[in-house]
Parts: C-alpha cells; sequence; structure tokens
C-alpha cells in the first residue's frame, strides 16, 4: 500500500493497540508515530502481513508470520552455503576489510543495492536471490519489507561482513529514506561498525577496537579476549541491539575474583524503547550466571539522539521469608549522542531527517490538494444531480442554497 492508503488502513484500524517489547496504547503522538513507522517499515505495507499482526484488537509484531519471514530470510542464506563450497562461498563474500580483484559479481553487492534503493549489479546468478524478498523494478533493487532487511543484515554479520555499516553506503542511502524506522536501521549499522573499529570514548577500558561476535539467545562469552561486542542475530531479541564484554587479563589474583565490566546498549532514535534497561535486568541472573568466576559491574548504554546525561540505579531485591533476593544490580545507566559515537552517522541523520520532514511536508500538501479536489467534484456532481432531478420533476434546478417561498 502507498502512503495514502496506509493513513486510510490506521484510520480504519485507529482503536487498535500496538504491541512491541511490553509496549502498547502509547499516549504520546510523537512516540506512536514512531511506533507505527516502525509497522509499516517491517511490515512493507503489505496487507496481508499487517492482518495477520492483529491478534485480539492488538498489532503484534511478535506473531509466527513475523517470526517466519525472519527465519525464511535468513536460512536461504544458509542454505546457499551449504549448497556451494567454502572457497566459493568466501569468494562470494570478500571484503572483510579489503576487497580482492574477483571480478564476479557478489551476492553482497546485490543484497546492499536492494536495501539502499541503488542500481543492482548485472549478471547475478539467479539462484542466489531470495526473489522472495529481493528484486528489482527497471535495474533498481528493491526490498520486499524492512523485517527481511534486518534478517539478511544480521545474517551479513555472521559471516563476518559489515558493508551495511559502511559510511559510503550510508550516504547513498539517504535519498530514499522517508520511514524513520528505516533510517534507525541505517543508523544502527553504522554505530555497531563505528564501535567495532574505534570502540567507545565512554570507558578507558573498551576503547579501543574489537570483534563483533553474533550470538542467538545468551552469548557465550569469550573470555579469553579483553572485550569484544556481542550482536543478537534473532528477530525481536528483547531489550537490547548489542553488549560489549570488558575482561580483566593476566593472573588469577589469589584474594579476589577478576573483574569483568557489561556494557549492555540500546541504539535509538525513538522514545519507544523506553523499557529497554528494565527488560535487560529483568533477565540479569541468566547474564551473570555466564560470569560467575569474575566480578560484574553493569553500566546501561543508550546511544541516542538526546543529551548526554548518566544516572545511578540503586539495586533491587525481593524479599522473602528465607531472606532477601537480588533481582536488579546496582548499576549506571548513561546515554550517550550519536554524534559522540559516530560522527558522520550523526551528520547522515540530520540530512536524512530534514528531507523527511521535506517530502511530508509536500506529500501533505499534495494529499490536501487532492482532498479540495476531489471535494470540489462532489459539490459539483451533487449539484449536476439536483438540476437533472429538478428537470425530470419539472420544477426548476436548485442553483445552490435555499429557496425563499413566495
Amino acid at each position: 500500500m502507498n502512503q495514502m492508503e496506509m493513513e486510510y488502513w490506521w484510520e480504519r484500524n485507529k482503536g487498535l493497540k500496538i504491541k512491541k517489547d511490553g509496549i502498547k496504547n502509547l499516549k504520546e503522538e510523537t512516540e506512536i508515530a514512531k511506533l507505527k513507522d516502525e509497522v509499516e517499515d517491517l511490515t512493507g505495507c503489505i496487507p496481508l502481513l499487517l492482518e495477520s499482526c492483529i491478534v485480539g484488537g492488538e498489532f503484534d509484531l511478535g506473531v509466527e508470520a513475523m517470526k517466519s519471514i525472519w527465519n525464511q530470510a535468513t536460512s536461504f542464506i544458509s542454505e546457499r552455503k551449504e549448497e556451494n563450497n567454502q572457497y566459493r562461498w568466501k569468494r562470494y563474500f570478500t571484503f572483510l576489510e579489503i576487497k580482492t580483484s574477483l571480478t564476479s559479481i557478489r551476492y553482497c553487492d546485490y543484497v546492499v543495492a536492494c536495501i539502499i534503493g541503488n542500481y543492482t549489479p548485472p549478471g547475478m546468478a539467479p539462484n542466489l536471490i531470495d526473489h522472495r524478498y529481493f528484486y528489482e523494478d527497471n535495474g533498481i533493487g528493491k526490498y520486499a519489507c524492512g523485517l527481511a532487511r534486518d534478517a539478511v543484515a544480521s545474517q551479513l554479520r555472521c559471516h563476518g561482513m559489515y558493508q551495511l555499516g559502511d559510511l559510503g553506503i550510508l550516504r547513498s542511502a539517504a535519498p530514499c529514506i522517508r520511514n524513520r524506522s528505516a533510517i534507525g536501521f541505517f543508523v544502527e549499522e553504522a554505530v555497531l561498525q563505528a564501535i567495532r573499529i574505534g570502540g567507545l570514548c565512554v570507558d578507558s577500558r573498551i576503547y579501543q577496537p574489537m570483534d563483533m561476535i553474533p550470538f542467538d539467545t545468551v552469548p557465550t562469552f569469550d573470555t579469553s579476549r579483553e572485550r569484544a561486542l556481542y550482536v543478537p542475530s534473532r528477530y525481536a531479541y528483547r531489550a537490547i541491539d548489542g553488549i560489549i564484554l570488558w575482561v580483566e587479563q593476566g593472573r588469577q589474583p589469589t584474594d579476589r575474583k577478576k573483574k569483568a565490566a557489561l556494557f549492555p546498549l540500546q541504539i535509538t532514535i525513538a522514545r519507544s524503547h523506553s523499557n529497554s534497561s528494565q527488560n535487560f535486568f529483568n533477565e540479569w541472573t541468566k547474564w551473570e550466571e555466564r560470569l560467575k568466576d569474575f566480578d560484574v559491574q553493569p553500566t546501561f548504554l543508550w546511544i541516542t539522539d538526546w543529551a548526554p546525561s548518566s544516572d545511578d540505579v540503586d539495586a533491587k531485591v525481593h524479599s522473602t521469608r528465607q531472606g532477601n533476593i537480588p533481582v536488579n544490580p546496582a548499576h549506571e545507566a548513561r546515554n550517550i549522542p550519536i554524534k559522540d559515537v559516530c560522527k558522520d552517522a550523526w551528520e547522515w541523520y540530520e540530512a536524512a531527517e530534514q528531507e523527511r520532514e521535506r517530502t511530508d511536508q509536500m506529500l501533505l500538501a499534495l494529499d490536501q490538494s487532492v482532498r479540495e479536489t476531489m471535494s470540489g467534484k462532489e459539490v459539483s456532481s451533487n449539484e449536476e444531480r439536483n438540476a437533472e432531478n429538478a428537470v425530470e420533476e419539472g420544477g426548476e434546478p436548485e442553483t445552490g442554497g435555499r429557496s425563499n417561498a413566495g
């Protein structure tokens, strides 16, 4: 559906509650608009998919139909990898840091062209592309829905490919993006790439390059590494976009545990992620269990378009007859502006937002003009029908307004 059709769809479903990560029926118009953007982005405004997400009067992004698309898109890449031997696979994906002189068309070049709306490279083997979700129209690459885009991006990271976080790709994508959720996707890719390449300046222990390691549910931490960035590859992973682990290296001290620092992070340009910190710490025990041999200090990081801030959060305990059970550990919550992590991504984001707002204003003016034109035609049509009816009845046609009886 196009933008105007989606507006009518939302109007038809205006009583619908939107549910995601425990958030539904938001009251602030800005938050509702951002969540609607996410719905339109992830579903691609596909009517059947939109209707599949309506369950019991709520719009739920976690329904099986959404999970199925994610699984289909990710499994397609794995199947292609199994069909082709490892050598050929690596030949298709050869840009970890340095591009080779290989002239054959790469799968990733095609998919990236679809994601950013560029011309697709010619000669791509049809069996290497999942045409359910990626296609071309007059040579321009397109994708069916943001969900498939996100799924493929996660798989590219799993195979050590980070082209979608490249600033050149970011700048190429700017003209084709109106949806704020889609803008957020590219910002997230660029920020993760920036952290992998240069670390985060908020703490000297993680202000260095680090490996990016994908995980499914809970990561198996490699404590032989001093620092690493772990990134979820599962659909709708709750609470975080990644987590950095720093581990004290060297010999085991005799009088204490080694120290470890966890930095769960959420990258967002939408305030609808307000439950992320709480969702993460609600499952703190499973994270702590993976690091039971260490003295762990967590710091929750928000990487956003908000002003910088820092808050100390007290520990929470649950009182029982057997004593107090720790629920949440004491931790610091910090907000880090995107521009302090990746200046280029911030500048791109500002330009994309300005272009989005300019386009929205143009479309709003066009929509208003169309409505006025249609309204004028309706009035004219009504007057013509009145005139025809009056003539048929042998009376005088009404020319507008109510006539005065003599």
